[in-house]
């Protein structure tokens, strides 16, 4: 061991301050107060071992201590499609990918397994790769390494003076992954797939295995000592604690550690360790030499509930105390003086009583026997709540005896941009916020979450949610957790938490104000006006639109001042106001925007970042009056010119085997002819319809979806060598085929009104009369039977009522008779359609659009409610009238598959692209808009 006290000789002053231990600078190692001599030994030995600390990713250690084992419930690979990135996010995981590659820490993969990527955002505005491994992680065995008792821990800090806190660089990435698991964390992104070879972020067991790491190194550094305690290390997840009873000890320990990190090639990150200082915060207690007491956060949520000011507030109050009333001793007694204020024609009175009830309740539930000492053996549960003021939480055990008692208490109020969320992104934010602040206490251990919000329990398991509370829920990976529903009036204690949260928040954000303090400075333009303004040699056209408060720009409006955005800055502020409040539509983002901000043609730049936002593109619906009139194919004047044909089915398997039935249904006459069948392909389909062409002739034209039987090269050459024309209608789009889609609901319906027993299972022997009865019954648009309009006589009746004599009318009369009622009806459904829609979008060959598939059922009854509504993009190929398209995929795209479809307009939208909307939001169209107008009266 070197001699802690050793002179700094070897270095010159100058030398020392230059120098740099893990990328930091030697005068900015967070050290304790020590005198000149502490404090050069303390260098020196910092500068003896500064290979221990990591520079960056490629610096870090690698230890081969131990490796992590992936033990799963099952050998089904684990396989889930990469999340859709913009190119700019794909960028930085390609650079975040190529680091990892050149550290060693992954390599390319070929695994069946593979995990999508995801960007999560840092404090410092730097991005984050993490990998949902959700999927693994719930069929992964969980590794139950057990956690140090937190009282022992803290015991051992008595009568200790000084503290050194060590942090390992990157954790996870100093510990192998067994080579036999590397290939299950493999993950997928846009560039290719890769495998972990260290441990990852997210893996369920990581803490369990970091532990076990930990418990080593200190273990061994243990037995090197026959004096264990002096030199007791503490070690609580990746908090490291070095307590000492004087200096000299305090750095023979750290050396200690040095050495021990060095020979297990293990590095730490300078910028988190602190050095010998005379006061700590560690596990919930604050430390120093004069005594241990717990962190005033572990409970200021009760302690700083904030005075009531009406009944409503003594009531949360109230509800919160009487969750726990059973701990507290003669609870009634203590609360009547603020139960009397909630009795109706009681006037509101806050007098000394009332103060001393109030403070007598909170002093209860901060001490015994409401408040518990965490146990590491009980069952534990985080109940959380959350509201538009605040968000809350309260970590319970569940005592031996089988009662719930709080060990700590958290709130705090909710952000300016936080009120603006969703109350199902608040409720989540609440579960997020309450497992990090209990880290210490539930992290290596299951833990139920008990929410009155049902939503946040199925998005432990759903692929496709909003982007930020995926981002959330990954950052939580490493927590065993399940969650569960409790109704919000079970959950008063926690809501009373939340409606009245304490305004000492930890929030590391930067304000608005402040920072337009600095961009409006960085900009030349709004600079030269500040400087105008201020040294008042601006003249009245500046004075009159722009005043300078607090230091920053102003414009002047008709609805107040309101700041001015720099060019760079417009987009952040679209983004603060669209993407991070849920994608609010159009007019909810400006009026939010236009509240406080201001920028020449802001109206049309919000406008073309909305409408080019992809993830309202592919997520969200259409609004108001769909897209697309009614364009009706014209009637023929005689029957079986033109026929329309379908499928319907499948039935339940007759005695014949019979499953489908084909349905075929004249345009002109609407005669019905219905046959059953075994399957739906082109063979059976084809030999069917030759029989009846050859009973009633060939038409004209067949109308048909796009069935596989009549998409089949088969059927393409039936038509050409039968001289039909074939018309396929757009896909999802049934109007196009209404005649024998409205013929499929009258069957359907006749079948069920017909004997259930009989229907069901002889489907195919009721439908002769099925179809009898609909072509011998007058139809509501022509006025005639189908039969008689087919055929030159009426069909005999069931029973036959003709009076005697009468005489009937021509064929040729009831047709041309027909035929006008056909074209009034076809006339009147086309107002009464184009009534409820607009014109559709004008697309262009080459242009590239969206399209909305219909929704198709699902037999593993995953829930898609959250699934993108529309793909793509494809490309317009050809232009074929009447709002109809046909579109291609794009060859290159990721998840790309050949198809060529035909799709009606009202099934598209157009694909915008967010990189294409210009930052002076004037782009090179100088015309002024209505909103341009509007903006401009404003100012």
């Amino acid at each position: 061991m070197g001699n802690a006290n050793s002179p700094a000789s070897v270095f010159t002053v100058n030398q020392i301050s230059e120098l740099h231990i893990g990328g930091v600078p030697i005068h900015e190692i967070n050290m304790g107060s020590l005198n000149e001599n502490e404090r050069n030994s303390l260098i020196n030995l910092l500068i003896q071992y500064k290979h221990t600390f990591a520079i960056n990713t490629k610096d870090l250690g690698c230890t081969n201590l131990l490796q992590m084992k992936i033990k799963l419930t099952t050998q089904q690979p684990i396989y889930r499609q990469p999340y859709r990135l913009s190119h700019t996010e794909q960028q930085i995981v390609n650079s975040k990918v190529h680091e990892l590659l050149d550290a060693g820490i992954i390599r390319e993969s070929e695994s069946n397994y593979a995990s999508p990527v995801i960007l999560v955002k840092k404090k410092n505005g730097d991005s984050r790769l993490c990998i949902d491994y959700r999927a693994l992680n719930a069929v992964t065995i969980k590794d139950r390494y057990p956690l140090p008792n937190i009282d022992d821990h803290i015991s051992k800090l008595a009568g200790m003076k000084y503290f050194t806190s060590l942090d390992m660089a990157q954790s996870y990435h100093q510990l192998l992954i067994a080579p036999e698991d590397t290939h299950k964390t493999a993950f997928i992104t846009p560039q290719g797939q890769y495998e972990y070879l260290r441990v990852p972020f997210g893996l369920a067991n990581a803490p369990s295995v970091f532990m076990r790491l930990v418990s080593k190194i200190v273990n061994s550094i243990r037995c090197t000592e026959s004096d264990s305690s002096r030199h007791e290390i503490l070690a609580f997840l990746d908090d490291l604690l070095l307590p000492s009873i004087d200096f000299i000890s305090g750095i023979k320990m750290l050396e200690l550690v040095l050495q021990k990190f060095k020979s297990e090639n293990l590095k730490l990150n300078m910028k988190k360790c602190s050095f010998l200082h005379d006061k700590v915060t560690y596990l919930g207690h604050e430390i120093s030499h004069d005594g241990i007491k717990p962190a005033e956060l572990k409970l200021i949520a009760v302690s700083h509930f904030p005075t009531p000011k009406n009944v409503h507030e003594i009531r949360q109050f109230i509800g919160l105390c009487s969750y726990f009333r059973k701990f507290i001793n003669k609870f009634a007694i203590i609360a009547r003086p603020l139960t009397e204020l909630t009795k109706k024609n009681v006037p509101w009175l806050w007098s000394n009583k009332q103060i001393e009830s109030f403070n007598e309740l909170k002093k209860c539930l901060c001490s015994k026997p409401v408040l518990a000492l965490y146990d590491t053996t009980l069952n534990t549960e985080i109940h959380t709540d959350a509201c538009k003021v605040g968000i809350a939480g309260i970590l319970l055990q569940q005592q031996l005896d089988g009662t719930l008692r709080p060990v700590m208490y958290f709130s705090r109020v909710t952000s300016r941009e936080e009120t603006m969320y969703h109350s199902y992104e608040l409720e989540t934010l609440a579960v997020v916020e309450s497992l990090r602040k209990f880290r210490v206490y539930v992290v290596g251990k299951h833990v139920k979450i008990i929410t009155d919000c049902t939503a946040v329990r199925a998005t432990l398991t759903k692929r496709d949610i909003i982007p930020r509370i995926a981002r959330w829920w990954l950052l939580i990976q490493e927590y065993d957790i399940s969650v569960e529903y409790r109704p919000g009036e079970r959950m008063k204690h926690v809501d009373a938490l939340s409606r009245n949260p304490i305004d000492a928040v930890n929030i590391n954000r930067l304000e608005i104000a402040d920072w337009f303090y600095t961009i409006q400075y960085q900009d030349d333009k709004l600079k030269s006006l500040i400087d105008q303004l201020n040294s008042k040699s601006a003249g009245p056209d500046i004075v009159n639109n722009y005043v300078i408060l607090d230091n920053r720009l102003y414009r002047k409006t008709l609805n107040g001042n309101r700041l001015v955005v720099p060019g760079p800055a417009r987009w952040k502020i679209v983004q603060m106001h669209h993407d991070e409040i849920g994608h609010v539509g159009l007019k909810r983002c400006t009026d939010l925007i236009k509240k406080e901000f201001w920028f020449p043609k802001m109206t049309r730049f919000i406008r073309k970042y909305v409408t080019s936002c992809l993830h309202c593109a592919y997520g969200k619906g259409e609004h108001g009056k769909k897209e697309g009139m009614l364009h009706p194919i014209p009637k023929p004047k005689e029957p079986f010119r033109m026929v329309h044909i379908d499928h319907l089915g499948p039935f339940t398997r007759t005695k014949k085997g019979h499953v489908y039935m084909l349905v075929i249904t004249d345009a002109f006459s609407k005669f019905v002819i219905a046959e059953p069948v075994r399957t739906v392909n082109s063979i059976e389909t084809l030999r069917i319809l030759k029989r009846i062409f050859s009973l009633f002739g060939y038409p004209d034209r067949v109308v048909t979806d796009h069935g596989k039987a009549f998409t089949s090269r088969y059927f393409k050459k039936f038509a050409l060598d039968k001289q039909f024309k074939h018309t396929l209608n757009s896909i999802a789009c049934p109007r196009a085929n209404g005649q024998v889609e409205r013929t499929n609901r009258t069957i359907l319906n006749a079948l069920r009104a017909t004997d259930p027993s009989e229907a069901a299972n002889n489907w195919s022997n009721c439908l002769p009369d099925v179809i009898w009865g609909i072509n011998n019954t007058l139809n509501d648009t022509t006025g005639f039977k189908p039969y008689d309009l087919m055929f030159a006589r009426d069909g005999r009746p069931v029973c036959d009522l003709t009076i005697p004599g009468q005489v009937s009318e021509s064929i040729q009369s009831k047709r041309k008779k027909a035929s006008a009622r056909i074209d009034r009806a076809a006339a009147k459904m086309k107002r009464n359609f184009d009534k409820r829609r607009k014109r559709s979008h004008i697309y262009k060959k080459g242009d590239l659009v969206l399209w909305r598939q219909a929704p198709t059922s699902s037999a593993s009854k995953v829930n898609t409610k959250l699934d993108d509504l529309y793909s793509g993009p494809y490309i317009i190929t050809k232009v074929l009238g009447n709002d109809r398209y046909r579109i291609r995929s794009i060859k290159g795209l990721r998840g790309y598959k050949n198809f060529t479809g035909l799709v009606s307009a009202d099934s598209l939208r157009p694909y915008r692209s967010i990189a294409l909307v210009s930052d002076s939001a004037s782009s090179s169209d100088d015309q002024l808009e209505t909103e341009d107008l509007i903006d401009l009266l404003e100012s």
